[in-house]
């Protein structure tokens, strides 16, 4: 199968070390291959992120759903709901990528956007566990 055009350019945006930390709107867990990664359950949790988390530039995505379905599974991500947010710390990137076949709900972006700021969901703390496993290979 001929990889996407938005699989290659994800691939060389987030060409690093390091691989990219998922996050998907669904509530599912996966296995990655380092940094881990883990499903939304659509709430935030109440504690903020890591004082020393780095200011990622956020890019916006939008794919045709075949595409991002395929970014988002080549990355560990087999079922993601409307978008997606790759982070890099490598990189100092964070892509939220979203199905072009409707419009990105408001709650939506804001959910993924708050993941690359360092947030987690409610009751979990994989973000603030990659960053500090991001730390200790610096």
């Amino acid at each position: 199968m001929r990889p996407s055009h938005i699989v290659k350019a994800l691939e060389t945006l987030f060409a690093a070390k390091q691989p990219v930390r998922l996050v998907s709107m669904k509530s599912q867990l996966f296995a990655a291959v380092a940094l881990g990664l883990t499903g939304c359950a659509g709430m935030l949790s109440s504690e903020p992120p890591p004082a020393d988390w780095p200011e990622l530039q956020i890019l916006v995505i939008s794919a045709p759903v075949d595409e991002m379905l395929a970014a988002c599974a080549k990355l560990g991500i087999s079922s993601p709901g409307p978008a997606c947010a790759l982070i890099n710390f490598d990189r100092k990137r964070c892509a939220i990528v979203f199905r072009d076949d409707r419009p990105m709900a408001q709650e939506v972006y804001e959910h993924e956007e708050q993941h690359c700021l360092g947030r987690d969901d409610f009751g979990r703390d994989d973000q603030r566990r990659a960053w500090e496993k991001w730390k200790k290979t610096q």
